[in-house]
């Protein structure tokens, strides 16, 4: 999948697909980083909501997938329910469609697209060599990707590369296609926020993910909890807090052999004020 989720649709009805087309607008958790779109636009969808209540959109959905590999099939149906349709091994979404239900059922899409790329990933791991612990800093704000990119070097020992990602979608194209072992991670971002990204990663156990976030109240450091990250740092982060998350994710990793965690240096005026920005 490409930067852009584009979600199609065979056999609903025409009051359906009206409220589809209103979340897909309005949502800001949809708003620039999904689309809806009719199959006869003439651009192929990643994901097709299919009426599982009819068997004229089946058939359509047959001949549709015999010419358009690697598209997603989301079952619908306002008269079966997700054990009913579990052995088939594809995700359901009931009926009616609320908006509760759409986002879970991307969740789950890109999920399961994660899943389908974790062997890639395993055998490719990063584009330096072998040893290199793999980070990749997520903010859609340069002078943090920046400060990451200055302070990073100057913390962990060994052998490193650094990636850097400006949204949600960008990050986990890295991550299907690199492996990555600890990610650093915005909660505000265009399309996809930090929590869903963070549950995406989470649901394979992909990488460490380490919140790096300007949001300071319990409320999102409970967010961030419940979206399974495994540290919480507020931006600009201090030296020493960083340094702590870092030898934690050293040893839930496993390489401490490998990296190590320098010593505190005094810090550089410079680098601290585009952190700041």
């Amino acid at each position: 999948m490409d930067n852009i989720l584009r979600v199609s649709q065979i056999g609903l009805s025409a009051r359906e697909v009206t409220v589809l087309r209103s979340m897909f607008g309005v949502l800001p958790q949809l708003k620039g980083g999904h689309v809806f779109i009719d199959l006869d636009e003439g651009i192929k969808p990643n994901v097709v909501l299919l009426n599982a209540d009819s068997h004229e959109a089946i058939a359509q959905w047959k001949a549709f997938a015999a010419m358009n590999k690697g598209v997603v099939p989301v079952l619908t149906s306002a008269t079966k329910s997700s054990d009913s349709v579990k052995h088939l091994k594809l995700i359901f979404m009931p009926r009616p469609i609320t908006v509760k239900r759409l986002l879970t059922m991307l969740e789950q899409v890109v999920a399961a697209s994660l899943s389908a790329r974790t062997a890639r990933a395993a055998s490719v791991k990063g584009g330096g060599k072998k040893d290199d612990l793999s980070i990749l800093v997520v903010d859609d704000s340069l002078s943090v990707r920046k400060y990451m990119e200055l302070k990073l070097p100057e913390i962990i020992s060994g052998p490193l590369a650094i990636e850097f990602a400006s949204n949600g979608r960008d990050a986990m194209e890295y991550i299907w296609s690199k492996g990555i072992h600890i990610v650093f991670l915005d909660v505000v971002m265009p399309g996809m926020d930090g929590y869903n990204v963070c549950k995406a990663i989470k649901a394979e156990k992909l990488s460490d993910v380490i919140m790096l976030t300007g949001k300071k109240s319990p409320i999102d450091r409970v967010r961030g909890s419940l979206s399974g990250c495994d540290a919480y740092l507020t931006k600009p982060p201090q030296d020493r807090k960083l340094r702590e998350v870092v030898q934690q994710s050293l040893k839930r990793l496993g390489r401490e052999g490998v990296n190590s965690v320098c010593e505190a240096r005094p810090a550089r005026s410079g680098v601290r004020a585009l952190a700041g920005q």
